[in-house]
């Protein structure tokens, strides 16, 4: 699932020619995939997501048609892969994320790029706010998981266990029934004060 379409026609009434997405929550927000390094272009005519090594196989078998996989490496820099698809795409007013990149790293993009981003975060924000009926089958069924993982982990539960033993289960429970990861850390907490 993607929602490539979605933050397209959001772009377009920003009057922006692309968006740059560097976040990696972003990123598989807009291309249903997970890489931890790389970038995501969206622009009027395409959707480009552009990772190295590590990802570009399963991401070209992962990938719906919408989005095409694109390689960085040495010889073709993640600046110079995202300069191409500017490029080849006539983009010129170009959104970035001002509210995940540091200032820092959203100056060395304009500079590096040759561009001024325009601020989208809040573009993003509010597409991400507004759930699809997809998506929220996706969340019903996670919240199925996690129920079923928490009823078989439950009677585990003993005098002597630590917290990371109990947490360590919770999460290979979810995993065996059908969890693909965890949106974050488990809290597993005991004692008095908790």
């Amino acid at each position: 699932m993607n929602n490539v379409e979605r933050i397209r026609q959001a772009m377009l009434a920003k009057n922006l020619d692309a968006l740059l997405l560097t976040d990696e929550k972003n990123q598989r927000y807009a291309t249903g995939f997970h890489i931890t390094d790389g970038a995501v272009l969206v622009t009027e005519k395409r959707a480009v997501l552009i990772t190295d090594s590590r990802y570009i196989e399963a991401a070209q078998n992962t990938l719906d048609q919408e989005v095409t996989p694109v390689l960085y490496n040495r010889e073709k820099p993640l600046m110079k892969q995202i300069l191409t698809v500017l490029k080849e795409d006539n983009a010129e007013r170009v959104g970035g994320e001002d509210g995940t990149l540091s200032h820092r790293q959203y100056l060395a993009y304009e500079k590096r790029l040759g561009i001024t981003l325009h601020p989208t975060q809040q573009l993003l924000v509010d597409l991400r706010a507004s759930k699809t009926e997809d998506e929220l089958k996706r969340m019903i069924h996670a919240q199925r998981i996690s129920e079923r993982a928490l009823a078989e982990v439950l009677p585990m539960i003993r005098a002597g266990m630590t917290e990371r033993e109990a947490a360590a289960e919770l999460v290979y429970h979810m995993l065996k029934n059908g969890s693909q990861g965890n949106s974050f850390d488990p809290i597993v907490v005991t004692g008095k004060n908790s």
